[in-house]
């Protein structure tokens, strides 16, 4: 029987773990962009988050009948133009929600607790209590953004005591279980101790928070975001950080990555950036190829 062909264009994926969960299906498995030299009989990709597949890709595969974002959501995809080509477009949403939540939360609890702020004082020698560490329960937290990340986030924090708002128009009611339903953006801005953001970057979602959405938050608020870079104006941030507006900052993802020495939030003191890690764990990375090989084994089995 003749193979298709099926590219992973993420270095993330498991290669052995994936060839075994589609063994006795007609596909074979190359890795890296080179494969995409020839393409005939290739007829799925597997394409990471830090891969650009661009829409000249697209027109050359005209065998292509599935795109698997090895990822949460598929920003980075020309997901209307392969839609139009007559190519399934998926994603693995789901297989590191645990993992997101938890990183959220450890970088409120890092901004709230000021750990970061204490132990670099520490190291100055420094013994004092100047990050002013705040009481978690009776916090308020804003959620922007309550999908799945969303909703382990509100859960997690109302566990801790936390008093949770949240802004979403897309979802149902039975999502706020134990949280405060906010009608608009500036309304959740304007009641919040710290702002934690889950949304996907759709246009109308690029810096979404920026100068004038800082100032409707009250002075010495917290922002967190471990969602898409480029919902922040970060030299917006680095501003309010740095004249009081905000208390401080936490990021897990930025507009540029990794960032060059003159980034502005690394010259910012009071912000936290961890390296677009709030996904991983061994497990999430197991399960990341489980995800991708069921959406192959579902969609191209004879």
């Amino acid at each position: 029987m003749t193979q298709s062909r099926v590219v992973v264009l993420d270095p993330v994926v498991d290669m052995a773990r994936l060839t075994a969960m589609i063994a006795g299906l007609p596909l074979s498995l190359e890795a890296g962009r080179e494969a995409l030299h020839d393409a005939s009989g290739l007829v799925a990709l597997l394409v990471g988050p830090e891969t650009v597949l661009t829409t000249a890709d697209v027109t050359v595969l005209r065998d292509l009948r599935l795109v698997v974002a090895t990822s949460a959501g598929k920003d980075h995809l020309p997901e209307a133009t392969l839609r139009e080509a007559g190519v399934e477009v998926v994603d693995c949403a789901g297989y590191c929600t645990d993992e997101v939540a938890d990183h959220t939360i450890a970088l409120i609890l890092d901004l709230l607790r000021a750990i970061t702020v204490a132990d670099r004082e520490v190291r100055r020698l420094r013994w004092s209590h100047q990050g002013r560490p705040r009481q978690i329960a009776g916090t308020r937290l804003a959620i922007a953004g309550l999908g799945r990340i969303g909703q382990a986030v509100a859960a997690r924090a109302l566990a801790l005591g936390m008093e949770v708002a949240a802004y979403d128009p897309y979802q149902h009611a039975t999502s706020f279980e134990g949280v405060t339903r906010v009608a608009s953006l500036p309304a959740l801005l304007a009641a919040c101790d710290v702002l934690t953001l889950h949304l996907p970057l759709r246009a109308d979602a690029y810096h979404l928070i920026g100068a004038a959405e800082l100032e409707l938050m009250p002075r010495g608020s917290y922002l967190v975001n471990v969602a898409r870079g480029g919902l922040v104006d970060e030299a917006a941030v680095a501003a309010a950080v740095r004249s009081g507006q905000l208390g401080g900052a936490a990021f897990d993802v930025l507009a540029a990555e990794p960032p060059s020495a003159g980034e502005i939030l690394l010259q910012t003191p009071g912000i936290t950036i961890t390296p677009h890690s709030a996904w991983y764990s061994p497990e999430a990375e197991r399960r990341l190829t489980d995800v991708a090989g069921a959406a192959l084994a579902a969609r191209l089995a004879p």
